[in-house]
Formats: C-alpha cells, structure tokens, sequence
C-alpha cells in the first residue's frame, strides 16, 4: 500500500470511529460506547422518549454487536478497541470478503439499522437531502455535499438522485474495505478529507500512547 493510500485509509477510518461509535469521545471503543449507541437507537425510535424497556431491548441487539466485535477485533483481549486494532478488522474484512453479503451477521444488521436511521423522510431512498441532513448532524462541510453525494451515484442512480438499502450497504461495504483514495463510498459517511493528516496522526499517537 502506498503511503498516501494509507493516508487516505485513516482518514476514513478515523472519521467514522469518532463519530459514529466512538459516542464518549475517549479515543477508543468500549461496551460503554454500545450502551451509549442502544441508548441513542432506543430514544431515537421514541422521539426523544426514553422508556426502558425500549431502551434494554436495544441494549440486548448492541450488546451482541459489541460482543461479536470484540472478538474479532480486540487482539489484546482488553475489552476496548484501539484504532490500530479497528483497522486491523477492516483489513481483515477486506481480505476475507467479497460483499456486503459476506459481512458477519451483527455488521449486516448495523447496516439495516444505520439505513433507517440516516434515511430522514423515511421514503426508503437516501437521496441529497438526507445526505445534508447526515451532515449537518456531524457538523459535516455541507458546501461540498453536493459534489460529494454526487460522486456516489451511478448513471442510472443520477435520473432519480437516490440511493436505494442495497445501494447504500454496497457503499458501506467499499468505505469499510477499499483503500483507494478515489473509491465510490469514500463520502457515504462524511465528508472527511477536509481534516489535515497531521492533526489524525497527532490523535493516533495519543491513542497509541494511552
């Protein structure tokens, strides 16, 4: 892999491991992340309600997630995911799989879940405006949302401008395992490449040296 690839590579990874499951913000994965991620899904589903019951049915599915993650990814056997062993999963991911449908079953069922969850007027498609609104709720660059969503569609996906479930999990699936900078789901979870390189590799040193 060349350097700038690899470059490129953290950048995704990184973007993603901060703001989507790393909910604390501590630099590394744990069980408590997963509580804090069922909690977010169950309040979530009640609009803004938090009912327990919702709550540890939610915690029941994203505990399992967590166990199955941890065994796969967390070499030191720690129970916590560094960054270096969250990219050691992927790459073994990508080594071990050809498509999402290969994916183990507790990544498969993120997938669906993070659908619903990102698809905003709940038509079943992702189109520009839940890309703006994914975003804005991550404090994305919203001026390059266009041309980023844009790099994403197909020929035939550009008539309509919408992504369907299958479409979307095929975009995770390249974002989790290509490494060319230039890969069509480079954006399907932001926009990430604003972020100067020093700066992640200033935190990856942080996160090293814990």
């Amino acid at each position: 892999m060349s350097a700038n690839s690899e470059s490129f590579f953290r950048h995704k990874h990184l973007f993603i491991f901060l703001k989507q499951w790393d909910v604390d913000c501590d630099g590394v994965l744990s069980a408590e992340d997963f509580d804090l991620l069922a909690q977010r899904y169950a309040i979530y589903q009640r609009h803004g309600k938090f009912e327990k019951d919702v709550v540890d049915r939610w915690r029941a599915i994203v505990g399992g997630w967590w166990t199955n993650f941890t065994g796969a990814a967390d070499a030191n056997h720690d129970k916590s995911i560094t960054f270096d062993e969250w990219i050691g999963f992927f790459n073994n991911l990508a080594l071990t799989t050809k498509s999402h449908a290969d994916l183990p079953e507790f990544l498969k069922m993120y997938l669906k879940i993070s659908f619903t969850y990102i698809d905003f007027n709940k038509d079943g498609l992702f189109d520009i405006r839940d890309y703006r609104m994914l975003l804005a709720s991550s404090n994305g660059d919203l001026r390059r949302a266009d041309d980023a969503f844009n790099s994403m569609l197909r020929e035939q996906e550009k008539k309509n401008g919408t992504l369907t479930s299958d479409r979307y999990y095929e975009l995770m699936y390249n974002f989790w395992t290509s490494k060319d900078p230039n890969s069509p789901g480079r954006y399907i979870c932001g926009i990430y490449d604003y972020l100067p390189l020093e700066k992640l590799e200033h935190y990856r040193g942080l996160l090293i040296n814990k």
